[in-house]
């Protein structure tokens, strides 16, 4: 497999610098230190849009560029895909993206976790030129399929899927259906996570992460409110193969958050949320750096986290 022919997309985000500057929440006199790491991680990020763009234009490629927050929702990308920026710029990219390849480049490593993230600004000529010769392959990524009934609301996620109350401070409802086991719950809500996204926020909510390439799905149940003297039968587990887990709203001003807070769907009463494995996975440049890295993140957040007591629920087997 060569890239030499595919058109190169591009894509980069716009700072939270340049995000809160547009909308007021910066001024001359707050934010102090903090403002001051904003500023750099700023001028990090448009120095790096920048060198890739120069990296290319010196391996005599063609490219085109486009904004993070200029992607239309129902825009679809080709070829091979340059996602310039974090973790979660990666993530809204995946939503635009069947078949195409994506790089992840982490714009700037010093305030990016960049789990998801093979290049930056220091190997980024190499690896591309290791893509264009065939040296450096993609692998398939598994995604989850998040839809409801009638379809009309259908995503791939590639971290994960939080189903929860508008209002963090409300209690969430629902009903939980799995392995024709259903269950009625009361919690702050319930997460749903790939293998990729299993170092995130569902880690820090229990789940012991995955490894990258395990294809099952993984759920748990948010902080949950259990009366009962019996033991839940779902309030954890994995989805593998065709199963699917159905998640039945029995509240209003509920929301299902896909990857984030940029792909939510507000739920009806009693609407359900079916959720298995995507068909089609990421294409994804994944490189023994970002392994390694991703193994480090997992033993640190580890460590950090037993230090405040928290428990990990093995899913997986």
């Amino acid at each position: 497999m060569t890239f030499n022919n595919l058109p190169i997309t591009i894509v980069y985000k716009h700072s939270r610098f340049a995000y809160a500057q547009s909308r007021g929440g910066l001024t001359t006199t707050n934010g102090g230190e903090h403002a001051s790491a904003l500023r750099r991680a700023h001028e990090a990020n448009l120095k790096s849009i920048d060198r890739c763009q120069k990296i290319l234009t010196d391996l005599g490629l063609k490219y085109t560029v486009i904004c993070r927050a200029d992607l239309k929702p129902d825009q679809i990308l080709d070829g091979l895909i340059l996602s310039l920026g974090g973790d979660g710029t990666l993530l809204d990219v995946s939503h635009h993206v069947t078949t195409a390849h994506v790089l992840g480049v982490n714009s700037d490593p010093v305030s990016s976790v960049g789990a998801l993230l093979s290049a930056d600004m220091n190997n980024l000529k190499s690896i591309v030129e290791n893509i264009l010769v065939g040296q450096f392959l993609p692998v398939a990524i598994n995604r989850m399929e998040i839809s409801t009934a009638d379809k009309s609301f259908k995503k791939s996620a590639l971290n994960d899927l939080l189903i929860c109350h508008k209002n963090p401070g409300a209690t969430s409802r629902f009903v939980v259906n799995h392995k024709n086991i259903s269950e009625e719950h009361r919690s702050s809500g319930i997460w749903v996570s790939t293998a990729a996204g299993s170092t995130g926020a569902a880690f820090s909510a229990g789940l012991n992460p995955a490894d990258l390439h395990d294809q099952r799905l993984l759920f748990r149940i948010r902080e949950p409110i259990w009366t009962s003297a019996n033991k839940p039968k779902v309030a954890f587990g994995n989805i593998s193969g065709g199963d699917e887990l159905i998640i039945e709203s029995t509240l209003l001003d509920q929301c299902a958050f896909v990857d984030g807070p940029h792909h939510a769907k507000d739920l009806g009463l009693y609407e359900k949320i079916y959720v298995k494995n995507a068909e089609t996975p990421l294409s994804l440049f994944v490189s023994p750096d970002l392994l390694k890295r991703r193994d480090l993140l997992i033993t640190t957040r580890k460590k950090s986290l037993s230090q405040i007591d928290l428990s990990f629920i093995d899913v997986l087997g």
